[in-house]
């Protein structure tokens, strides 16, 4: 009977304006009426039909006010990448304390009114007052001038580019960069409407004492409020690659029963295009918008990503895949395969990367691979190698490569 449904479903038309709303409300953070105004209003007036796919498709809840549309999206699974906080497209955020000023500030700015001003140095009694207490519960002193007021600087001039980008402060007098290199330097800010919106609503807040809490809140948020279906798209949408031995049996069902419903779905509301393969399933983006994160990419890191995919699959006797074409392997396997790839190909690397040690480039080699879920750190010396990994990989072209020797 399900099936049925979709399937009549399936058959009505969309409006590629409608199409590009639930794209954009997909990829952005929110979508506010002063930066995109025709945008705003081109959602508003196709609500009904934009809030029913997400109801339907995710559960998602669409919140439209009087100065911004925002899709609150829930992850299934959280990883440590969905809390990059990014400024022109460059991680900004550096240290733990970097959200923590962040939280502290929202705290504060969240008791203002619309238009509300206040200074920087209001800022910095705002984070003395709130800054959490330590594990002895003694009182954290947060020095701003000698000692490490420095860092403490830097860690707050990135956390207020942050919130400027979001716009979720303005300011309205001085520089803030000035701030760095002096301690009694003062801005002028505003609160903007958007803070309200920035952050979900938890009628449990209070009641969490650890991480922990979280935790088990979003999995139960993810278990008695949904079903398979809402599960899998959630993934699909938030995660690089869902790895069907990884996800629950309802979810399962949902995709070896309907994949050719979920495609058709994906293709005719976003314009995405769904791919699935044995272990696992993938968005592919058709429409790419300047700044976003995708693999792979024109980079230094995306190019090395693919060489030492490549180099795995040209050495593939070498190894033993899974069930699954995962393979464990070591950080001195690693470490070995890329200093054989810069020994044979450093000559189109850039010069960061030629300069750095074996050690650091498996570093950022491991980073990227497990933020993109093509691996996990199995213990402190293995790392497991997914199959998304070898979906694609690369080489240079044997011209490319006479032309430069």
């Amino acid at each position: 009977m399900l099936e049925q449904i979709e399937y009549e479903a399936s058959k009505k038309p969309i409006k590629e304006e409608v199409q590009r709303c639930i794209r954009l409300l997909i990829e952005r953070f929110w979508i506010t009426r002063e930066d995109d105004e025709e945008l705003y209003y081109l959602i508003k007036d196709n609500e009904a039909e934009i809030k029913a796919f997400f109801r339907d498709t995710f559960r998602y809840r669409l919140i439209i006010t009087h100065e911004l549309v925002k899709l609150e999206k829930i992850p299934v699974k959280m990883y440590n990448w969905m809390g990059n906080k990014t400024v022109k497209s460059q991680t900004t955020f550096k240290r733990q304390r970097d959200f923590v000023f962040l939280f502290c500030i929202l705290a504060f700015i969240e008791g203002k009114g619309r238009d509300d001003q206040f200074s920087l140095q209001n800022i910095c009694e705002a984070i003395q007052a709130y800054y959490p207490q330590s594990d002895s519960k003694e009182h954290v002193t947060i020095i701003w001038k000698e000692g490490s007021g420095y860092e403490n600087r830097l860690s707050l001039i990135r956390v207020l580019k942050y919130m400027l980008k979001m716009k979720l402060i303005v300011d309205v007098d001085q520089y803030l960069e000035d701030f760095a290199a002096d301690a009694e330097h003062d801005v002028l800010f505003e609160r903007t409407p958007y803070v309200s919106y920035f952050i979900r609503n938890f009628k449990d807040l209070f009641a969490w004492n650890h991480y922990d809490d979280f935790h088990a809140f979003l999995d139960n948020e993810n278990t008695e409020y949904i079903d398979g279906k809402h599960r899998f798209y959630r993934r699909l949408f938030l995660e690089p690659i869902v790895y069907h031995h990884e996800i629950t049996e309802d979810e399962q069902d949902y995709v070896k029963r309907y994949y050719h419903k979920i495609e058709s779905n994906i293709e005719k509301y976003t314009g995405y295009e769904y791919e699935r393969y044995k272990h696992n399933s993938i968005l592919r983006k058709t429409i790419v918008s300047t700044g976003e994160v995708l693999h792979p990419a024109e980079n230094m890191r995306s190019n090395l990503i693919l060489r030492f995919a490549g180099y795995i699959l040209e050495n593939q006797v070498d190894y033993e895949f899974s069930f699954t074409n995962q393979i464990d392997i070591s950080n001195n396997e690693i470490q070995q395969i890329l200093t054989n790839l810069k020994e044979n190909d450093s000559r189109f690397w850039s010069k960061s990367f030629k300069q750095m040690s074996s050690e650091q480039l498996r570093n950022v080699v491991t980073e990227y691979l497990v933020n993109w879920n093509f691996a996990e750190i199995k213990d402190d010396k293995t790392v497991t190698l997914k199959e998304g990994l070898f979906r694609i990989v690369g080489n240079y072209h044997k011209e490319e490569k006479e032309k430069r020797t």
